[in-house]
């Protein structure tokens, strides 16, 4: 009949319009993933450590619920990256290491680790104790919208966005993981080309 046809073309059109929608969405979704992690002239010269201790600040209600965080901050050389990007990686780092933890809080630990590594590089580390990845996993972890976490939780952006923002830096971030004993991010970053050579001691901290 008439009336179902004109149904069946209503539903259609329901249909179509929720996947315009859905790839605009996409498309924006894309076009933030490209601004974040294209070079910004605006990119100078950071102290890791710094940014990594007002990155824990910011994360500090989460971890304190899951694991013992537990640092090891060494002499580091200045990097040229914008420090906002560099805050949102760590962010995501210890959100990640969070979230991969089972076991209680008295049996957990999150460990964070800063020094220079053999060839000068800024070096980061951040580990935890958690349920680790299995080898499928893992080599697709940097991929964008690749998540492990319930629907509705995160849109696998974080880790692909990292990749970017550090890859765009000069420097690297790779993984390593064990199923059942943990997971340990490590990021790499090339000293600045405008600050001292020195490595940086870590910021004495008031009693």
């Amino acid at each position: 009949t008439s009336e179902l046809h004109q149904a069946e073309l209503l539903g259609l059109a329901d249909i179509l319009d929720e996947a315009y929608e859905g790839a605009e969405r996409v498309r924006r979704i894309v076009g933030e993933l490209r601004s974040l992690v294209r070079s910004e002239s605006g990119a100078r010269a950071v102290d890791v450590t710094s940014c990594m201790t007002r990155a824990l600040r910011l994360a500090e209600d989460n971890l304190a619920t899951v694991a013992h965080v537990k640092k090891d901050l060494r002499l580091a050389p200045m990097v040229d990256i914008s420090d906002i990007k560099l805050g949102q990686v760590f962010v995501n780092l210890l959100s990640n290491a969070a979230h991969a933890i089972r076991r209680t809080p008295e049996e957990s630990e999150i460990r964070i680790v800063i020094d220079t590594d053999p060839r000068g590089n800024a070096r980061i580390e951040v580990s935890d104790t958690g349920e680790g990845m299995p080898p499928e996993v893992l080599s697709r972890i940097f991929d964008p919208f690749f998540t492990t976490k319930e629907v509705g939780s995160g849109m696998g952006l974080g880790l692909a966005i990292c990749h970017g923002i550090v890859t765009g830096a000069g420097g690297t971030i790779d993984v390593r993981s064990e199923v059942g004993k943990g997971t340990t991010f490590r990021v790499l970053l090339p000293p600045s080309k405008s600050a001292p050579s020195e490595p940086r001691a870590p910021e004495a901290r008031a009693a």
